[in-house]
């Protein structure tokens, strides 16, 4: 059991990398690109024109423990899963291994009189997966410490491909600027739980087992997507909208910013697969004769009771699901011409409010050249100092931005990891 556990953790943290995930603070301060447009419609360049070639953002987020601390080194110097360890590290509740990828495939910007219009088109994909401590004890160490408890076992997960067409209008009133976008959603992969009930009680008594199961896993496209992933993102059956909107308000030598993101949805109708469980079963104890055969110890009598047990019904029932809403709230203090400070306030809206919060100061060096630092406090960590560059020439941009930079470098010993960098092509008149 303990092999099986290890292997489950080392391949989720693999997907993880490999599913990406995203979520962005330094990219809010820096106004002058376009890109800064995801974070609040209400921020727009004063370019007359502005075409972003495509850009790429990434992000990985554990709040809990870094790839060091999960592989650790035996007396013959071999690399190991250090589990016990990583237990030490967790939280009761709410440990969260997160990953989204952000690939700008067009970005387009006009400015026509005080009225700008964007577009955009781009690809996202998503994982969170949140969990209790005990989960990991549990099947680590056995029930011994949960004699007379109740332990949760099943897992909040989600992961979601999804293209996003936006289109967004904004206004500059002088002082006040008002920014809004709408965003058509293709739906191309989902798998979600929706109800992730699965208890299990050792008596005190007679450590009889109680074993409750109560989750709903709705998946939609999987194996369409792993078969043939380009007839899959051109099928735009899966469609959902959502809206973005923003304000910024200048005071003198300051600015009061505010934007809420990501509030919508996506209707699941296409290859909709939904595995559902409800049941109650009691283990009074094993009686090993039954499994042992020729003096070897054999478990395909138990594994079919467990599979009788908890084999799911399937159903193909469409459903909806929604985006994880963002808000971001920020103040920026200008004390000169060249010199920007500000402070943020991020928050995602899942079932509870996880918040993370950065400190930003850049300078403009020439006229081509600025440089930003950041300070972030977010998933748990302290260790979050950010980086930004952006060259300025006459018709285009180059930057780059990343909220953890000694992390990205170092990524082992790293809880976040982000980044994304890109290409603009600019026209004043």
């Amino acid at each position: 059991m303990k092999q099986l556990i290890t292997a489950s953790i080392l391949t989720f943290m693999l997907l993880c990398r490999t599913a990406w995930a995203q979520q962005e603070l330094m990219l809010h301060f820096l106004e002058n690109i376009p890109q800064t447009n995801v974070t609040n419609p209400a921020f727009l360049t004063d370019k007359k024109w502005m075409l972003s070639l495509p850009s790429f953002a990434f992000n990985y987020g554990n709040n809990a423990f870094a790839y060091n601390d999960l592989i650790g080194k035996n007396i013959r110097g071999a690399n190991f899963a250090d589990i016990d360890y990583v237990l030490n590290k967790l939280g009761n509740k709410d440990n969260i291994l997160q990953n989204q990828l952000n690939v700008d495939l067009l970005r387009y910007q006009i400015k026509i009189g005080n009225v700008f219009l964007t577009a955009s088109l781009s690809e996202n994909l998503s994982v969170k997966f949140n969990y209790d401590k005990e989960l990991i004890d549990f099947f680590w160490n056995g029930n011994a410490g949960y004699i007379g408890k109740t332990v949760k076992l099943a897992p909040d997960l989600r992961a979601v491909y999804f293209r996003e067409i936006g289109v967004g209008v904004g206004y500059d009133f002088g002082r006040l600027k008002l920014g809004l976008r709408g965003n058509v959603l293709e739906g191309l992969a989902d798998l979600t739980t929706t109800k992730g009930n699965a208890l299990v009680y050792t008596n005190e008594d007679d450590y009889a087992i109680t074993l409750y199961t109560d989750y709903l896993i709705n998946t939609s496209e999987i194996p369409n997507f792993l078969d043939d992933p380009l007839v899959n993102a051109l099928s735009f059956k899966n469609l959902g909208f959502a809206v973005d909107a923003g304000a910024s308000f200048e005071l003198e030598k300051w600015k009061v910013n505010a934007s809420f993101n990501n509030l919508g949805f996506i209707n699941w109708k296409n290859n909709v697969i939904n595995y559902a469980n409800t049941k109650v079963y009691t283990y009074d104890g094993l009686e090993l004769d039954n499994y042992l055969q020729s003096g070897n110890v054999s478990f395909k009598g138990l594994l079919d009771t467990l599979e009788a047990t908890f084999s799911p019904t399937k159903t193909e029932t469409a459903y909806r699901s929604r985006l994880v809403p963002q808000s971001y709230f920020s103040i920026f203090y200008y004390p000169n011409a060249n010199m920007k400070a500000g402070a943020l306030v991020f928050g995602e809206w899942t079932n509870t409010f996880l918040p993370a919060y950065s400190f930003f100061v850049s300078n403009q060096f020439a006229d081509f050249f600025s440089l930003g630092v950041s300070y972030s406090v977010k998933n748990k960590t302290y260790n979050n100092v950010g980086l930004s560059t952006v060259f300025n020439f006459k018709k285009f941009q180059i930057f780059a931005v990343s909220d953890n930079f000694v992390n990205t470098i170092n990524p082992k010993s790293a809880r976040n990891i982000n980044f994304r960098w890109g290409i603009n092509l600019q026209f004043y008149d």
